[in-house]
């Protein structure tokens, strides 16, 4: 008969010499709080002290981007200015031809789009304001203008430019053909530009000083101004399209 050997140990004691770590004894019990996030790739790409973070961004918002409205004929904004300090006519047309081929090639002449004689550019030095006036008829079909300035001072040293929102002008449908009345119109355009703006003329001339009479502005009716653009004829081809 074999005896039964009963070893007891206390806690704590390993009877073949291995002490527990800290892992092994006490049980560690589930957390009841949540873990900490490590840190962000961010904050770990680029340490404290060497850039700005993820919190400063290129931009924060995306930019606001309103619509110009069509200027009114019965708006004060369509009027000439009443404080007008020069004006530049042009005493010639503009002619944009209507580009049209035959069979073989060669060109067809036709009619395009025609800017009549008296183009006026006027300019009011006190606010940097400036009114472009001119008429024109276009062939029957919508036609898009695009119409720029140069402004070239009286030496040919300097040099500026003046680029005009794009101009449409579309004939009603209904307009009989050949009646040119729906195919004319006035077209009168408002902008600024600060090279136009004379910083004086916002003072009252018993308040000049010897400084304030040497203000002037960058441009004045010296500089010659020359146009020149381009138009284009018919409706644009939409997207959708299956024939374009």
């Amino acid at each position: 008969m074999v005896p039964l050997l009963l070893l007891l140990t206390a806690p704590g004691h390993d009877p073949l010499g291995h002490q527990p770590g800290p892992a092994e004894y006490p049980i560690p019990l589930p957390s009841l709080t949540a873990p900490i996030p490590a840190a962000s790739t961010w904050d770990r790409m680029f340490p404290s002290g060497h850039c700005a973070g993820p919190a400063l961004q290129p931009f924060q918002k995306q930019p606001r981007v309103c619509p110009v409205a069509v200027c009114a004929c019965d708006s004060e904004a369509s009027l000439p200015s009443k404080s007008i300090a020069w004006v530049k006519e042009f005493h010639t047309a503009a002619h944009v031809p209507y580009p049209r081929y035959d069979l073989s090639g060669c060109p067809v002449e036709g009619d395009g789009l025609l800017i009549y004689e008296g183009m006026r550019f006027a300019v009011d030095q006190k606010t940097g304001n400036y009114d472009l006036t001119f008429t024109a008829t276009v062939p029957a079909m919508p036609v898009l203008l695009r119409l720029q300035l140069t402004l070239t001072s009286p030496d040919g040293k300097q040099e500026y430019k003046l680029t005009l929102p794009m101009i449409r002008m579309e004939p009603p449908r209904d307009a009989k053909p050949g009646d040119p009345a729906p195919r004319t119109f006035h077209v009168a355009h408002r902008g600024y530009s600060s090279l136009l703006f004379d910083p004086k003329q916002g003072i009252p001339p018993s308040q000049w000083d010897r400084q304030t009479a040497t203000l002037k502005a960058t441009i004045d009716n010296t500089w010659v101004i020359t146009r020149t653009g381009t138009a284009r004829f018919g409706t644009p081809i939409a997207i959708d399209d299956p024939n374009r």
